[in-house]
């Protein structure tokens, strides 16, 4: 299955910001980075002539990358606030799985798939026992995905959707987590932007590493250049299909079922 020119040219232009993005901001997080593995998302996307698969479809126009684990040591200040208190050797764990068809020319939507999934560890003794523990929270950004036959959920499924992984904290203690008295459950999912690697790295470091931010904003052109790019490219739209539902104007920002208002927004009016 040939791949053709305008499929090569999106892959080759992608590897080249991701590769740009992550020689930007890795002197600013050197000694506070414990694995970074983003070769293999290159690979896919320098391998020109091999079509990719996305949902066991194999198709000329597909590209797409995983980052499967990038983990980050945080600083002693930062969250701020956090139970327990004596949790210490706090580590952002990301990964993220993103996919596009360069054929869907009349669709705002950015992406064929997104998988977007961040998570803080750390150890604290526990009060009761004395025992060495390991304390998780975790979020997800997700694109939402429809099969044939699927009804119509009761609840708000906002077709990209940011949700605290209540459900992902179950699984991975299989259900034998010790909530003491916090509520873990499968919690709203609230609509956001869709974010692809660099925005959603950007998104990160300025929550947990503000001030390498700040640094990167103020002294590196082309950090800002890159996020600019990508904020046009997918967070723009997003809010522009927002606002179509009282800017009628903006109505040509709404080309798939999936990308409206109301399916973005499920409580807008």
């Amino acid at each position: 299955m040939a791949v053709d020119e305008k499929t090569k040219k999106v892959r080759k232009e992608l590897a080249n910001d991701l590769n740009k993005y992550c020689e930007l901001i890795q002197p600013f997080l050197a000694s506070q980075i414990i694995k970074f593995d983003f070769q293999t998302a290159l690979s896919s996307l320098n391998n020109l002539n091999k079509a990719c698969c996305i949902g066991k479809v194999y198709h000329s126009s597909y590209w797409n990358y995983k980052i499967s684990q990038i983990e980050i040591k945080l600083g002693k200040d930062i969250p701020k606030k956090k139970l327990p208190k004596s949790v210490c050797d706090l580590k952002l764990i990301i990964s993220i799985e993103v996919s596009g068809d360069t054929n869907k020319t009349n669709e705002i939507d950015p992406f064929q798939s997104l998988s977007f999934n961040f998570s803080v560890k750390g150890d604290f003794i526990c009060e009761k026992t004395g025992d060495l523990k390991t304390a998780v929270t975790s979020y997800h950004l997700d694109r939402h995905i429809y099969d044939d036959g699927d009804n119509i959920p009761e609840e708000p499924h906002p077709f990209y959707h940011f949700q605290f992984g209540g459900k992902k904290l179950i699984d991975e203690f299989r259900g034998k987590i010790d909530t003491g008295e916090l509520l873990v459950l499968e919690t709203p999912r609230i609509n956001h932007y869709p974010m692809d690697f660099i925005l959603g790295m950007d998104y990160l470091i300025s929550n947990f590493y503000p001030n390498v931010r700040k640094q990167l904003m103020s002294s590196k052109q082309e950090y800002r250049r890159l996020i600019e790019k990508y904020q046009i490219k997918i967070v723009k739209p997003y809010f522009q299909a927002i606002t179509s539902n009282w800017e009628k104007s903006l109505i040509q920002f709404c080309h798939s079922p999936n990308w409206t208002p109301i399916s973005l927004y499920p409580q807008i009016i």
